[in-house]
């Protein structure tokens, strides 16, 4: 079991270099299932170009052009296709759909609201 953040430039490689530990610990593949918490969406994380750079190939396909001219990132669905290259099956990643600065009424944005937002937290749990 394992619990990750990244986004942006720290989320490059971050999802599959997790799936590579668990597997070199023993995991099988077809075990592992994934759970992407919620995050900002493409429809809101604008970045700059030099992060296109920065994931370089990896990143090909995950960025549109935003409404002001400069790069917005569907970090979801690259954070999914890193998992997916690394072996696991599309039935065992599972994701909240929802846009963190979108949706005020629900989660805190650091983004949206600055340096007063306030902060998330996350359990991870299984049982037998």
């Amino acid at each position: 079991m394992g619990r990750l953040a990244g986004g942006g430039r720290g989320g490059a490689g971050v999802a599959r270099e997790a799936v590579e530990a668990l597997v070199s610990r023993g995991t099988k593949r077809s075990d592992i299932v994934a759970a992407l918490g919620p995050a900002i969406g493409a429809c809101c994380y604008e970045v700059g170009p030099e992060l296109e750079d920065a994931l370089g190939p990896e990143g090909a396909g995950f960025f549109r052009p935003g409404p002001r001219g400069r790069p917005h990132l569907d970090l979801r669905a690259a954070n999914v296709r890193q998992l997916e290259r690394a072996g696991l099956n599309p039935s065992r990643i599972h994701h909240v759909p929802d846009c963190t600065q979108c949706r005020a009424d629900l989660y805190h944005s650091y983004r949206r609201d600055g340096k007063d937002a306030g902060r998330m937290i996350s359990f991870v749990g299984f049982s037998i």
